[in-house]
């Protein structure tokens, strides 16, 4: 009796392996909606994404993704927004599909599935038995422009501030806005961190910062997600053992006696020099016999300075780069005649130079070119920003030439008008003539006029007496009928 329950379990468990084991086991897979923004423009676009995907490997698959179409137009999409498809391989375990939507409207809206249904892969290609995976959704609220800004934080503020391994004064306050810091001369970066109280803000300015001797200001900025900022001040003061103070036009330097804060010229070689019995890293040009060392002002900005050892003074050090030309601008010392002296403004340098004509757009600069150690005047095209070399001998020779072509051309037109006037001089005196003659026409034609008048008024009259005459005789000749025709009767 037992055997034959042995026999029947064991023929059981060998049907079950017969008709697979995929049968027994509980597939699951999932059909997720999701969404590249929850907060959408009227206008804009976004990308909404479907994910098919599976813990086995995908047969087939089918979904329709549903949408508010009074706050949603569908733009692009990689399939349809119903779909059924089937696998093309035995690795299919997830599939993404985009849709590109346009907010046309305001208020919240759902992305939503239905009718959603897969199948596994089996090994004859054809998939199994459908079942019903798992669904997301993904919700999308549509504003206008001045509403999502208004929703954006303000939040610029930092929650800590600290440089690694020193403590400043005064103790950190987000609203506290300025601090102070003394490091030893030998100190040459500092590690800053920031941390921002909201997420959603931006913080430049901190991380690993250089530092040289004297003052160093470091701004920390917070940049909230409407676009204000705060910004923190770290007033960072490196000791000088002996530090070298240097006062031009009423504010206060510190020589820099560290070379590494400092990047040479073109054309200028690294040097050491003595400033009051203390090595300096310097610069020099030998062609132009120019020194340079670097100054650090009150905030620890650092500026290159030409330095003169002979009256222990120092001077700002422009230089005009443009094109294969390097000049140093040596300023307005001399008068030149028909120029005004005035400044422009070069690659963000103001330059003293020389204008001829009021409102040119060129100038003169006079200089040292850094590369052939040669004093010069330049000519500067405002409009191009170019520069070349001006020569006074050769635009002399024009400058005349063009006057000799001026004086030529005003000669022709002196001449013209000469001649003219001789003409209508000569005109005149024609037309005057002609009126005379005219005049004197116009008074004796009236005077013949008035004979003839006489005559024809005297011919009238002759005219009239003889038709008189005849009207006389004929009347006569009429009575003497008539008399004799009533002496008849």
């Amino acid at each position: 009796m037992m055997k034959n329950i042995l026999r029947k379990v064991s023929i059981f468990v060998a049907l079950l392996f017969a008709l697979g084991l995929t049968e027994v086991y509980a597939a699951t897979g999932s059909v997720r909606v999701s969404s590249s923004t929850s907060n959408a423009v009227v206008g804009n676009t976004f990308t909404v994404t479907v994910t098919v995907s599976s813990n086995e490997a995908l047969g087939a698959w089918q979904y329709s993704l549903n949408y508010n179409s009074n706050l949603f137009s569908l733009v692009s999409s990689d399939v349809p927004p119903f779909w059924a498809t089937q696998a093309q391989n035995a690795t299919t375990k997830t599939v993404n599909y985009k849709y590109i939507f346009k907010a046309i409207a305001k208020g919240t809206g759902v992305f939503t599935i239905s009718g959603s249904s897969m199948a596994l892969w089996k090994d004859d290609g054809e998939p199994n038995s459908d079942f019903i995976p798992t669904i997301t959704t993904a919700t999308v609220k549509v504003m206008t422009q001045q509403e999502l800004q208004a929703s954006y934080s303000k939040n610029n503020n930092l929650k800590a501030l600290e440089i690694e391994g020193y403590t400043f004064e005064p103790e950190f306050n987000k609203d506290t806005l300025e601090y102070n810091l003394d490091v030893p001369n030998d100190v040459e970066k500092v590690n800053i961190k920031a941390t921002k109280e909201d997420g959603k803000a931006r913080v430049v300015g901190d991380g690993e910062i250089s530092l040289v001797e004297g003052p160093n200001k470091v701004n920390i900025i917070v940049t909230a997600e409407n676009g204000s900022t705060k910004t923190y001040v770290l007033n960072i003061n490196v000791k000088e053992l002996d530090p070298i103070n240097v006062t031009i036009n009423g504010s206060n330097y510190t020589v820099v006696r560290k070379k590494d804060v400092l990047t040479a010229p073109t054309s200028f070689e690294e040097k050491t020099i003595i400033i009051e019995d203390k090595e300096v890293p310097a610069f020099y040009s030998s062609k132009a016999d120019l020194t340079i060392v670097g100054l650090n002002d009150e905030n620890g900005n650092v500026s290159l300075y030409i330095y003169k050892e002979k009256n222990n003074s120092y001077q700002e050090f422009k230089i005009i780069e443009l094109g294969n030309l390097i000049v140093y601008p040596l300023g307005n010392h001399d008068d030149l005649n028909g120029y005004e002296k005035l400044v422009v403004e070069i690659n963000e340098y103001k330059i003293d130079a020389y204008q001829k004509t009021n409102g040119s757009d060129y100038y003169l600069v006079k200089g040292i070119n850094l590369e052939t150690g040669k004093e010069n005047f330049y000519q500067y095209d405002k409009l191009e920003k170019t520069l070349q070399r001006y020569d006074f001998e050769s635009n002399k020779g024009n400058e005349d030439f063009y006057l000799i072509m001026l004086a030529c051309a005003g000669g022709v037109i002196l001449l013209c008008l000469i001649i003219i006037l001789s003409l209508v001089s000569k005109n005149g005196k024609k037309v005057n003539k002609k009126e005379l003659l005219e005049e004197t026409i116009k008074v004796d034609k009236p005077k013949k006029n008035k004979k003839e008048q006489e005559n024809v008024s005297e011919e009238k009259e002759e005219v009239k007496e003889v038709k008189k005459e005849k009207k006389k005789k004929k009347n006569k000749k009429e009575e003497k009928e008539k008399t004799i025709l009533d002496d008849d009767f």
